[in-house]
């Protein structure tokens, strides 16, 4: 009898060393999750500082051809750029295109 007793004491020593090496586990990965949460905004800015600087390449048509075309490598900060200053010369062409009807 007195070793069936000590083989359950031995038996629940080491469970109870499994769940708390099991808790500590839990815990640390816990805190480094915590930690890349924390960390997560500083690694946000530099994502969007480069995928601003990533290089984009389009294939252009050629005014006059069906066949050729040209091939235009920026950033995307110069993409994004270059579509915005489009959009504000075709805003300004359209408000400027009823003064022309009325001289």
């Amino acid at each position: 009898m007195n070793k069936f007793a000590l083989a359950t004491v031995l038996g629940l020593a080491c469970i109870g060393t499994s769940v708390s090496a099991q808790d500590q586990d839990e815990q640390e990965a816990n805190r480094q999750s915590t930690n890349a949460q924390q960390q997560q905004p500083q690694s946000n800015a530099s994502e969007e500082e480069e995928e601003s600087e990533r290089v984009i390449c389009r294939s252009e048509p050629v005014l006059g051809s069906r066949t050729r075309v040209n091939r235009v490598c920026m950033t995307k900060a110069q993409w994004d750029y270059q579509a915005e200053r489009t959009r504000e010369e075709v805003n300004r062409m359209g408000r400027n295109s009823n003064t022309f009807g009325e001289q």
